[in-house]
Formats: structure tokens, C-alpha cells, sequence
């Protein structure tokens, strides 16, 4: 028997993803247009939920100085939350994230984003000893 996952599109359209007995995982959503079931075959990657959470908070020590995040993890994707307690922003990019082109995180504020290890995401502080607080899922 097939697994299914149901979810919405951005057009609000239920879209199905079934894994077939092959394990290939297969796509059908409504077409609005012709009431008709559309069935997409060419879905690639991994649907599994993953079994793995990491979490985590780092303070950055000198403001103006990049950190990374964590150590190498592998993840499938992030959430990066600005610490409420914070007064000043954070800033979240690459090792040369600083105040002038990092992702501008307020106290409180959060992003979420897909990437494959938790040690390529570094982030800067506009104060000493302010950071961000992350919940991760693993590969």
C-alpha cells in the first residue's frame, strides 16, 4: 500500500505526494481548470521525515566578529531565532556575514531556512554576548 503526504501549494491546491511500492514518489493534485486529476511522475528526493532534532543558542563573544553557528551537523534545514532578550540585532550569513550584508534578525525575530550543515551558517551581533537560539532537522 502507498504512503501519502497531503499538503497545500501556494495557489492553496491540496497536492498529494504518494511513495508507489517501487519507493518512487509521485505528485497528483487537482487542475482547477479542468476538474481533472494532474499526475506528476518526475518528483525527486527524499520525503522522509527525519527522526533527528537539534537545538541549540550561541552567543556571539566580540561584536563585529563572524561565529559560526554550531559544529559540522548534518541537517536538512534550520530555524535561527534572534534571543528575545537581546537589545541590538543579529545578523545571519556566511563567515563574512558583519552589520553591512547579513540577514537582519530584531530581538525575537526569526528565519527559517533548507541547507545541509548547521557549520556553514555563521552569525554577527551588534552587541558582546547577544546570539540566537536554532532548532534543526537532521539529515
Amino acid at each position: 500500500m502507498a504512503d501519502e503526504i497531503a499538503d497545500r501549494d501556494q495557489n492553496r491546491v491540496t497536492t498529494l505526494l504518494v511513495k508507489d511500492d517501487a519507493g518512487e514518489i509521485i505528485e497528483a493534485k487537482a487542475d482547477s481548470t479542468t476538474d481533472r486529476l494532474k499526475v506528476n511522475t518526475t518528483i525527486t528526493g527524499d520525503t522522509t521525515p527525519s527522526d533527528t532534532v537539534y537545538n541549540g543558542q550561541k552567543t556571539v563573544t566580540a561584536a563585529g566578529t563572524a561565529e559560526a553557528l554550531a559544529s559540522t551537523t548534518s541537517i536538512k534545514s534550520v530555524t535561527i531565532q534572534a534571543l528575545r532578550s537581546n537589545t541590538g540585532n543579529i545578523y545571519v550569513g556566511d563567515s563574512s556575514v558583519d552589520s553591512t550584508n547579513g540577514f537582519v534578525l530584531s530581538p525575537g525575530a526569526s528565519v527559517a531556512t533548507e541547507i545541509d550543515d548547521l557549520a556553514t551558517i555563521y552569525i554577527d551581533a551588534d552587541i558582546n554576548g547577544e546570539g540566537v537560539c536554532y532548532i534543526a532537522v537532521g539529515a
